[in-house]
C-alpha cells in the first residue's frame, strides 16, 4: 500500500509543473504556499538535504506572487522550524519589516554574514529586530553601534546576549555621557570591561555612581587612576565571558583535527584568525603540556604576563601573540594600548627563564583572570589614557 505513495520528488515536480502552467493567481498561489509551510514544518527534520532544497526552490516561485500577509506567515513557520529553506528565509528577512522581523529575531538559520548583509542594506527597524535576537556576535554588535541611532544602541546595550567589542563598549560609553537610559543598561550587563567601568563612573550621568554605590560593587567618590577594582567585580565579568564558550566541545574539534595531522601554530593561527577561542586554549594547553584549566586563566587575566611566559617557552610567533591578545575576553578586556606594552614585553623575554618559569605557572588550578586587576602595575595604567576615548575618525553612517 506504501508504494501507491508518491516520493517527495513526484510530488515536487509536480508541483513544478503546476506552478509552470498555471495562470497566475495569488489566492491559489498564497494558499498553497501555506499549506507547503504547514507540510514542511511537519517533515523537515526527517527531510534530507535534497528534498530540503527541493522546497527551497518551490518557495522561492511562491514567495514571487504571494501577498504580504502570506509572506509574513511564512516567515513565522520558518523563524522556529528545527531546518529551514535558507535561500527563502534569506529573502524573507530582506522583505519589508513586518514580514522580516520573526525571521530577524528568532531564526537560528542566519549566519553573521547575513546578519551584517540586512543591517547594511535595510534600514533601522530591521537593525532593530536583529538587536533582539538571543545572542549576536561582535562583529554584528559592531555594526549595529556604528549605523544606528541613540535608540537603537540603547537596544544593543540592554541585550545580555549581544557580544560588545572594545570600539562597541567605547561608542556607547561615549553616548552614556549624556544619555542615563543607556548608562543604566551599561551597568546592568555583567560584561563591561573595567575601564568602562571607571570611564562611567567619572564622566558618566551619574547612574553608574549611584548604581556601584548602592550595591557595593564599586565605592562611592571619583575613581583615580590608581586606584584598583574591587574585588567582586573581575570574577562576575570573567565568569559571564566564559560560560558562552563550551571548553569540552572544544576538545572534541581539536583533536578531530590532531587525527587528520592538523596541530601545532599553523592550526593555532587559523583558530585565532577565525577567532575561535575555546579551540585556541585548548590547542596552546596541549602545545605547552599543561592543564587546560591553567591555560584558560592565563589568557583570561587582566595582566597577560603568566600568558606571555608561556608563550615565549615554545616559542609562538609575534603575530600568533598578538592574535591571542585580541580574541576572547581580551578582544574587549584589553586595549591597543595594553596590548603593543604586551607584544614588546613579550620580544624582551629570555626563553630559558620562562621555561623554568612554566613549571610553577603550570601549577595554577582555576583560571588566574579571577584575581582582581591592579591598575599600579606599569604600563597596563595606559588603558585611562585619553586616546582610547578619543572619538571614532570612521564616518557615522560607515
Amino acid at each position: 500500500m506504501n508504494s501507491t505513495i508518491p516520493s517527495f520528488g513526484s510530488l515536487s515536480q509536480s508541483l513544478d509543473r503546476y506552478l509552470s502552467r498555471q495562470v497566475r493567481c495569488r489566492n491559489g498561489n498564497d494558499a498553497l504556499a501555506r499549506q507547503l509551510s504547514l507540510l514542511f514544518s511537519i517533515t523537515c527534520e526527517t527531510s534530507g538535504p535534497e528534498e530540503i532544497e527541493q522546497f527551497d526552490r518551490i518557495f522561492n516561485r511562491l514567495v514571487d506572487e504571494a501577498a504580504i500577509d502570506t509572506r509574513a506567515f511564512l516567515s513565522v513557520q520558518f523563524s522556529v522550524a528545527a531546518r529551514a529553506p535558507r535561500t527563502t528565509i534569506r529573502r524573507l528577512a530582506r522583505d519589508v519589516i513586518e514580514v522580516a522581523r520573526p525571521i530577524l529575531v528568532h531564526s537560528p538559520h542566519l549566519d553573521d554574514a547575513d546578519l551584517i548583509a540586512v543591517a547594511v542594506d535595510a534600514g533601522l527597524a530591521h537593525m532593530a529586530a536583529i538587536a533582539e535576537r538571543a545572542e549576536l556576535s561582535v562583529v554584528v554588535t559592531d555594526i549595529l553601534v556604528r549605523r544606528g541611532d541613540d535608540d537603537l544602541r540603547r537596544k544593543v546595550a540592554a541585550n545580555h546576549g549581544a557580544l560588545l567589542s572594545g570600539q562597541g563598549f567605547r561608542r556607547l560609553s561615549e553616548q552614556a555621557r549624556t544619555d542615563a537610559r543607556l548608562e543604566g543598561h551599561l551597568v546592568e550587563r555583567e560584561d563591561l570591561p573595567a575601564i568602562v567601568v571607571r570611564f562611567l563612573v567619572r564622566h558618566g550621568t551619574g547612574k553608574a555612581r549611584e548604581c556601584f554605590a548602592t550595591t557595593g560593587t564599586l565605592a562611592s567618590g571619583p575613581i583615580r587612576r590608581e586606584e584598583s577594582l574591587p574585588a567582586d567585580f573581575v570574577p562576575r565579568s570573567v565568569a559571564s565571558w566564559l560560560a558562552i564558550y563550551d571548553f569540552d566541545a572544544a576538545e572534541a574539534r581539536v583533536a578531530a583535527f590532531a587525527d587528520h595531522g592538523q596541530r601545532g601554530e599553523p592550526l593555532l593561527l587559523r583558530f585565532v584568525a577565525e577567532e575561535r577561542f575555546p579551540e585556541a586554549a585548548v590547542l596552546l594547553a596541549r602545545m605547552l603540556g599543561v592543564g587546560r584549566d591553567a591555560v584558560v586563566g592565563w589568557l583570561t587575566d587582566a595582566d597577560p604576563q603568566a600568558f606571555l611566559v608561556a608563550a615565549r617557552t615554545l616559542p609562538l610567533q609575534v603575530r600568533t601573540v598578538s592574535g591571542l591578545l585580541n580574541i576572547g575576553p581580551w578582544r574587549q578586556g584589553l586595549n591597543g594600548r595594553t596590548r603593543q606594552c604586551a607584544i614588546r614585553s613579550y620580544q624582551a623575554l629570555p626563553i630559558e627563564a620562562c621555561r623554568q618559569r612554566l613549571a610553577a605557572l603550570s601549577r595554577v588550578s582555576g583560571p588566574a583572570g579571577l584575581q582582581p586587576p591592579d591598575d599600579r602595575r606599569g604600563d597596563r595604567r595606559c588603558a585611562l589614557d585619553a586616546d582610547w576615548w578619543s572619538p571614532d575618525p570612521s564616518p557615522a553612517g560607515a
